[in-house]
């Protein structure tokens, strides 16, 4: 789904996380969210889904290192 609306972020990060884990950083880069954790809160409380969160090590582009989340969708509720 095009355009940065919250709805439009949250159907991307969604069916993102149907096909595998993503981190802050990838979700940032590929799926053009800037606030994850905001999205991901709105999965999880306004969208029923089940949300792992792991914090890892993962280096960025330009070769620094961060903690940060790697999230795996679980579960979602069927409507």
């Amino acid at each position: 789904m095009k355009g940065n609306s919250i709805q439009a972020q949250i159907t991307r990060l969604k069916a993102a996380l149907k096909l595998r884990p993503m981190t802050t950083i990838e979700i940032r880069r590929e799926l053009d969210i800037m606030e994850v954790a905001a999205r991901i809160w709105d999965l999880r409380n306004k969208h029923g889904c089940e949300i792992h969160t792991e914090m890892i090590e993962e280096e960025t582009q330009p070769g620094h290192k961060h903690k940060v989340a790697r999230y795996s969708l679980i579960r979602e509720v069927q409507k």
